[in-house]
């Protein structure tokens, strides 16, 4: 990575900088939000929320300008366990019908995974944010051996992401080489709770959605802990 630039686990500390950070730079860019037409204020009090929700957790990571000390990316990370149930972001208990209809297409696409993986516990990849001026920097690609070790050392089996794929790109490089699971193109899915398609704003550019999803490499018994 350059030199210019380093990474770490974000703690309480930087807790304002980075809501600010997610708000600016993920929340009014998530092509999901905008599929499912969720409102920018919405969406980022949910993923604010989120957010501190996982730098409490530990699974947030943050990269920092030296010069300027300031954060210019982040990956932000959460711990799904089967048979467990994710307890829900206060954001979302009286929330408007669009967001109520994104976090069921979420709960829609990952209710199978652990079945599919043949896993007990991932590592899913939940917020993944640079700052305009660095997004040529290749920031995102060099965090990638950090979110392993933590994968290992929370023993996850797999880490995995859902994405909204854009129709002409593949959805990360040969490098990391993810195998992918449960692809729908978004004017296929019907909501399970309604048994609707739901009010979408399709748009051009992103057409389907997916799991992507890569297996953790076994740690040594020494660097596996509970979360």
């Amino acid at each position: 990575m350059d030199q210019q630039f380093v990474w770490r686990i974000l703690t309480e500390v930087d807790m304002d900088e980075a809501k600010k950070f997610v708000y600016r730079y993920y929340s009014k860019q998530l092509p999901l939000a905008k599929i499912f037409r969720v409102k920018d204020e919405e969406m980022g009090r949910r993923n604010m929320e989120q957010t501190e929700q996982m730098i409490k957790n530990g699974t947030s990571y943050g990269c920092f300008h030296k010069m300027s000390g300031k954060i210019v990316a982040i990956l932000q990370c959460s711990v799904l366990v089967k048979d467990e149930t994710q307890t829900k972001l206060k954001c979302e208990e009286n929330c408007s019908p669009e967001l109520s209809a994104l976090s069921r297409f979420v709960d829609w696409m990952l209710k199978d995974i652990f079945t599919e993986l043949n896993a007990k516990k991932v590592l899913m990849h939940s917020c993944g944010a640079v700052a305009d001026e660095f997004k040529r920097n290749g920031l995102i690609r060099t965090v990638r051996n950090l979110t392993e070790e933590l994968a290992q050392r929370l023993g996850c089996d797999y880490e995995i992401a859902l994405i909204a794929k854009r129709h002409w790109e593949r959805p990360t490089t040969k490098a990391y080489a993810p195998d992918r699971s449960h692809e729908i193109a978004f004017c296929d899915y019907v909501d399970p709770q309604t048994g609707m398609k739901p009010n979408l704003q399709l748009l051009p550019d992103y057409t389907h959605a997916m799991i992507i999803h890569k297996k953790v490499c076994p740690a040594s018994p020494k660097l596996v802990t509970k979360l």
